[in-house]
């Protein structure tokens, strides 16, 4: 394989996107990695993602990160070229399987990974794809280097609302937050999510959640689903049960509640990998001492609280189509309010509750568009079902057709992902046509009865179903509206869930 000045001599890795060379610069015989699109992709297909990485690489240089050396962007030629300085490295998913590390080589990589994320958060980029296959390692365990800037991002251009139409990263290492389903942005703790799921895979031998395949599932349980404590999914592998909680902390699903600073992280594994590699045994101790969160941040108690959630709870479980229920949680900034609700969401998945989380929050510049806060309203909460497992995706679309029928067409622009859900179905009218062309009243009347139909549908669902609101205060009044259709009582002839 011949690109730019370089000349490609042994495939190393391909993946659906790109085919990684190990070869040579001409001009010196220097050795280099090629990084070139899968060869069923146009250049211009993966162009952006090239780039993308080309520049993250010129934000930070540090060792624990690879080395580019050149982005070769040509009409019919895209490469990237990487120093291949050390050939021994090599991916530490194959590694890790041709040679399973002890624990003291798993923190010993983790504490690289961690070096290198902290060179990466210093410069304001977050990573957002930490796995496996994007850590390389040598034989023993000593050196790590990170890769992969592809889909990484230079805050705070990544703190925004984002929909679950497009998903960036991968599954089963992404933390919530990054699946688009919760109304949560992206920063640089979600990369102590994913290292925490790198981690665990290495110290257990498996994923999160290894008995799931389907992308549906995977993001309800990485939403609602805790995996079992290291040191009890791997037991023959005795490990200290102070690193599973190290590790159980990075994972957590609030980003509140993991590590805030690279600082406490690192001297929580410095210290267990000294006793690893010392004559004794892990000794316990109170994890995130030097945290900042444990230091500055004041604990998010809200007086009341276990009456408040116990009220909370009481409501989730008596209500059903023909009877929602409706809490109003109030309070001044940082009094616990979201708190209060992350402890709804944790209790309803230790009672072991069907229920999904669908979260709008507004604010003081989003009336300028007010169907636009409307749509994402009606997009959460439509990604939200059809992700769940007992969902199947294919009986609600043609449910949605049904109840809408060519009026569908109405909210197509609003709600990203109801079009592809129809479009898969066989062809039929109602799922496809617009509807005649009526005056203004009626246009406007035909509007919200097409949202009744809409929300009508995804109260049927099998599946009980949370709102979350945050900062009404600034919602606009065609999103109040759709909160009284909400709270509106269905027929009293609707199934009970």
């Amino acid at each position: 394989m011949e690109v730019g000045g370089y000349r490609g001599t042994d495939i190393v890795r391909e993946s659906l996107r790109s085919v990684v060379w190990r070869g040579l610069r001409r001009s010196d015989g220097r050795p280099v990695v090629i990084k070139t699109p899968a060869p069923h992709l146009a250049p211009a297909q993966v162009r952006a993602r090239f780039r993308n990485e080309w520049l993250i690489a010129q934000l930070v240089d540090a060792p624990e990160l690879v080395e580019v050396l050149e982005l070769i962007d040509e009409p019919t030629a895209l490469a990237l070229v990487f120093a291949d300085d050390d050939p021994e490295l090599r991916a530490l998913d194959e590694h890790a399987l041709a040679q399973p590390p002890d624990t003291a080589a798993c923190v010993r990589v983790a504490l690289a990974v961690l070096d290198a994320l902290t060179h990466l958060h210093a410069k304001s980029v977050v990573h957002k794809d930490i796995k496996p296959s994007n850590v390389l390692v040598n034989p023993d365990y000593g050196r790590a280097v990170l890769i992969d800037f592809g889909i990484s991002a230079v805050l705070p251009r990544e703190l925004r609302w984002t929909t679950g139409a497009r998903i960036e990263g991968t599954l089963g290492y992404m933390p919530p937050e990054q699946t688009g389903r919760i109304d949560r942005a992206v920063d640089y703790r979600s990369d102590y999510y994913s290292l925490g799921a790198t981690l665990y895979w290495l110290l257990t031998g498996e994923r999160l959640f290894p008995e799931l395949r389907e992308a549906s599932e995977l993001i309800h349980a990485q939403l609602t689903r805790v995996p079992p404590l290291a040191h009890e999914r791997a037991p023959e592998r005795r490990l200290p049960p102070v690193l599973s909680r190290v590790v159980a902390k990075l994972l957590r699903k609030s980003a509140d509640e993991r590590y805030q600073g690279s600082h406490g992280l690192r001297q929580d594994l410095r210290r267990i990998l000294d006793a690893l590699e010392g004559p004794g045994e892990v000794p316990e101790f109170a994890i995130a001492s030097r945290d900042p969160s444990e230091r500055l941040r004041p604990p998010q108690r809200l007086y009341g609280r276990d009456t408040q959630r116990a009220r909370l709870l009481e409501l989730h479980r008596q209500a059903r189509p023909s009877a929602p229920s409706l809490a109003r949680v109030r309070g001044p900034s940082g009094s616990g309010k979201s708190a209060l609700l992350d402890d709804l969401r944790s209790a309803l998945t230790q009672e072991g509750a069907s229920s999904v989380f669908s979260v709008r929050k507004f604010d003081q510049y989003s009336q300028a568009d007010p169907r636009t806060g409307l749509g994402r309203i009606l997009e959460g909460m439509l990604v939200a079902v059809r992700d769940h497992p007992e969902v199947p995706e294919r009986a609600l679309a043609g449910a949605m057709a049904e109840a809408m029928g060519a009026n569908a067409s109405l909210l197509r622009p609003l709600v990203p992902s109801l079009g592809p859900m129809l479009d898969a179905l066989a062809p039929r009218p109602e799922a496809t046509s617009a509807p005649p062309s009526v005056g203004p009243a009626e246009q406007r009347d035909r509007f919200w009865d097409t949202v009744e139909g809409f929300v009508e549908v995804l109260r049927r669902a099998p599946v009980a179903q949370v709102l979350v609101l945050d900062d009404v205060q600034w919602a606009d009044a065609t999103s109040l509206r759709l909160v009284e259709l909400l709270v509106r009582p269905s027929p009293a002839d609707a199934p009970e869930r």
